[in-house]
């Protein structure tokens, strides 16, 4: 179950201003109904979309709100649907949160309906001089995956209105049409940057092996922002067929951020191909870069990476070094356990324990001992034990 919080933006609070007088309500309906109404013209912002998500939810029965659940369509007061196992931040969205607000949870009521006019009522909507509407209805449209949705939609993504474009492109992948996939494709033609980038999101919710080809070639756009989108859908999709291309933009790319989605996405792919390009990646002028590296070759687990990983155990960069202690625990590399021994000892006075915890981590997989972060204990044993692995 999610909740709903409220996000500020800009320090504005919009206020419910529906264009039907409160009067207007019909006695002849029932209570529940009616209650959730009156609530469409609460002062507070959580109040009036959770209104309008119960009315919602009470399906064709809550056909007579449909008027105005219409009315409030332009309610942008930005909210957050919030995770209730993690803590909302104030004011900025946090991890597993979904921006909403109770003008697009209207639209998304009028279709929960289900009265048999509810598209049609939002197509009309669709088309409103007031953009907010648009970008509200659109968003909602967009949730649907009712490819009765889908030609509107793309008529007002065709309109050039930046929020509709931000929401209604992406999700054009999810609908799973020829009609919406060539559109996407077509799109990564377009001069604006943007819209590239977000086809390339709506590609990556695409199953369409069209789909990966576009964000193949999409790995050379000249916006650094659609590369890193491309090489994060292609990992998120595991593409196989990427790998090569990926592997020459590791090597190549002279945007950093680019580089570090690549060496992600060949985590997600696994593939041997891609371990000598990321052994390179290790010595990276970019410490995020060596990260991911490292990360990567202990997801892909091969050998060859061995050695330069106990090398990257004395990079300069902290996070480097405790993640090539956690990519070597996945290798179970005996020939690294002095290394990690040292590694361990190195890092008694980090301010970060991180070093410690992983390498100490690595040492406990690899030999199954158990000597926590003290590493006169694993020192210890090391000695009375080390020339039972080097007959391994």
């Amino acid at each position: 179950m999610f909740s709903l919080t409220l996000f500020t933006m800009y320090g504005s609070i919009v206020i419910a201003d529906p264009t039907i007088p409160k009067e207007k309500i019909p006695n002849n309906i029932s209570i529940n109904v009616r209650q959730q109404i009156e609530n469409l013209y609460s002062s507070d912002p959580v109040k009036r979309a959770y209104a309008a998500v119960h009315l919602g939810n009470m399906g064709n029965k809550a056909a007579p709100s449909i008027p105005f659940l219409r009315s409030i369509l332009n309610d942008n007061a930005f909210l957050k649907w919030s995770n209730p196992y993690s803590l909302p931040t104030p004011g900025f969205l946090t991890a597993g949160d979904v921006r909403t607000c109770p003008g697009k949870e209207a639209a998304v009521a009028i279709w929960r309906i289900k009265r048999s006019d509810a598209f049609e009522i939002l197509f009309d909507a669709l088309k409103d001089k007031n953009e907010i509407i648009r970008r509200n209805v659109a968003m909602a449209l967009s949730e649907t995956n009712n490819k009765r949705v889908l030609n509107p939609l793309i008529a007002a993504i065709k309109d050039k209105n930046s929020g509709i474009q931000e929401v209604a492109i992406p999700a054009l992948g999810g609908f799973e049409d020829k009609i919406a996939t060539d559109f996407l494709i077509d799109l990564m033609h377009d001069e604006n940057n943007n819209i590239r980038l977000y086809a390339v999101q709506g590609l990556g919710n695409s199953k369409s092996n069209h789909a990966t080809d576009a964000l193949i070639l999409a790995l050379n756009d000249q916006y650094s922002s659609v590369r890193w989108a491309a090489a994060t859908e292609l990992g998120e999709r595991n593409e196989k067929r990427a790998v090569d291309a990926l592997i020459m933009i590791l090597s190549k790319d002279e945007e950093s951020h680019v580089r570090d989605s690549v060496a992600g996405a060949l985590a997600e792919i696994k593939d041997s191909r891609s371990v000598n390009p990321l052994i390179v990646a290790l010595k990276d002028n970019s410490s995020r870069v060596r990260f991911s590296a490292a990360y990567a070759l202990g997801q892909i687990g091969d050998n060859r990476a061995v050695n330069p990983l106990v090398d990257a155990l004395k990079d300069k960069d902290f996070d480097v070094r405790w993640r090539s202690a956690q990519a070597l625990g996945f290798l179970k590399a005996t020939n690294a356990i002095k290394p990690l021994i040292d590694a361990l000892r190195n890092a008694q006075g980090d301010k970060y324990g991180n070093v410690r915890i992983y390498s100490a981590e690595a040492l406990k997989k690899i030999t199954s001992k158990e000597f926590g972060n003290d590493p006169e204990k694993w020192e210890k044993w090391w000695g009375e034990n080390k020339e039972k692995f080097k007959s391994r």
